[in-house]
C-alpha cells in the first residue's frame, strides 16, 4: 500500500455509548456557573498549600 493509497482510504470517526440516567443533586444556575459544573457531586474544596510560594518570580 503506498502513501497516496492510504489518504484517500474512508476514515471513521470514534463513537462513544453513554447510558441515559437521571439527573440528580444538582446546583442552581448562579453556583454552576461559578464552579463550572451543575453538579454538586463534582465541586471539590481545594485548600492552598502553605508550602506554595507566595511569590512566583522566576
Amino acid at each position: 500500500m503506498t502513501y497516496n493509497n492510504r489518504c484517500n482510504e474512508k476514515k471513521s470517526y470514534a463513537e462513544a455509548y453513554v447510558i441515559p440516567q437521571c439527573y440528580g443533586n444538582l446546583l442552581d444556575e448562579t453556583a454552576a456557573l461559578f464552579y463550572g459544573t451543575i453538579f454538586k457531586d463534582l465541586v471539590r474544596p481545594y485548600r492552598k498549600s502553605k508550602k506554595m510560594k507566595k511569590d512566583c518570580n522566576m
